[in-house]
């Protein structure tokens, strides 16, 4: 297990605040804020990759009340940040797309080249930088993960997208779009599911939570059973209390998702790889036990299975990707390059937030 996978909550700062025990004045921190489906996560990341506040709060699809809860959490943590030593400034990521204009898509909340970071108005001396969450994962990762042991492996997401990102030699390998879903709709061998676009048998079809638990209660409507399982807890439940659909369902995605995994690493050459999103916790069922045995099925001369290592899908995690960005961008434990698909290095780049104008910085 890496230091820091799981972070345990931590309570609001006390009133009058007090350098912690053990920390040097001179400890440097950052604000790292997570935009993601229905819900914003903040934490306060210390350089060591340490969570020394982190706080949530619900979101609607208003766009207006999501840029005001932003910059109320980055005020929140700005301010409890300051124990914990001198604060490097605010990391965003979202769900979404970043645009090489450093505006955001995000279908959910109606943004097409959104300009986000000029609507953040906390501590105008502070830079922000902002990534999508799948990037600040593997920024995380490099730096704070398997990172620190190896330097060439993947980060896949499967969640309500499914995509990937490939680090090799310690560096991030962008999308030139910005989307990282070149895979979503990649055929998986013996598989069944449909996709919302009709195609028999891809990978939106066969792992994006959704269509599993649709592809469950399909098949108990079918038996005169009721519409369940309502979320992936109450499939595990079914599962191992005997529902016979659900553990099928649970079996194939195993399956499905061997397969895909082998198949991503195969076109890689990555033999490592970092699982993380909502479907992960899938796994956690008895019914999901033959997912190790499926990673051998194509194994043979010079074709190894994938080694993988699982995430919690914790939201800490992707906010302490926007904190770990952060620091990449100003000066952090490692230095973070990002290469695109072309071979060309491609800087990082931070945005510093003034009240009068807008400045990029490029990094590293």
């Amino acid at each position: 297990m890496e230091p820091y996978d799981i972070h345990k909550k931590t309570a609001d700062p006390p009133q009058v605040k007090t350098k912690p025990p053990g920390y040097e004045l001179f400890d440097e921190c950052a604000v790292g804020i997570a935009l993601l489906p229905g819900r914003i996560h903040a934490v306060v990341m210390d350089r060591s990759g340490r969570v020394r506040e982190e706080r949530s709060r619900a979101i609607t699809s208003d766009s207006d009340k999501v840029v005001t809860t932003i910059n109320k959490l980055g005020e929140e943590l700005v301010q409890s940040a300051e124990p914990y030593g001198a604060i490097r400034g605010i990391g965003l990521s979202i769900s979404g797309r970043v645009t090489r204009q450093r505006t955001c898509v995000l279908e959910a909340l109606d943004w097409d080249h959104f300009p986000l970071l000029q609507h953040i108005n906390v501590d105008a001396r502070l830079p922000l930088s902002i990534i999508t969450n799948l990037e600040g994962l593997a920024t995380y990762e490099i730096a704070y993960g398997v990172g620190r042991r190896m330097d060439d492996f993947l980060v896949a997401e499967i969640a309500e997208k499914v995509a990937f990102v490939e680090v090799e030699g310690g560096r991030l390998i962008t999308d030139p779009t910005g989307k990282y879903q070149r895979v979503l709709h990649l055929p998986i061998a013996g598989s069944n599911g449909v996709c919302s676009l009709g195609h028999m048998g891809c990978a939106s079809g066969a792992l994006i939570p959704s269509t599993v638990l649709a592809r469950a209660r399909g098949a108990r409507l079918d038996e005169g059973k009721d519409d369940r399982p309502r979320d992936i807890e109450e499939l595990i439940t079914m599962a191992r209390t005997g529902d016979f659909v659900c553990r099928r369902v649970v079996m194939e995605f195993a399956r499905n998702l061997a397969v895909f995994l082998q198949g991503l690493s195969y076109i890689t050459q990555k033999e490592r790889i970092v699982l993380d999103g909502s479907g992960v916790r899938i796994l956690a069922s008895d019914w999901a036990v033959l997912f190790e045995d499926e990673l051998f099925s194509f194994s043979s001369n010079g074709v190894v299975a994938p080694t993988v290592v699982h995430r919690s899908n914790a939201d800490s995690r992707w906010a302490c990707g926007a904190a770990a960005h952060l620091f990449a961008t100003v000066g952090g434990p490692r230095n973070l390059r990002v290469i695109n698909r072309n071979g060309d290095i491609q800087s990082t780049e931070v945005v510093h937030h003034q009240r009068e104008h807008y400045a990029s910085l490029v990094a590293l």
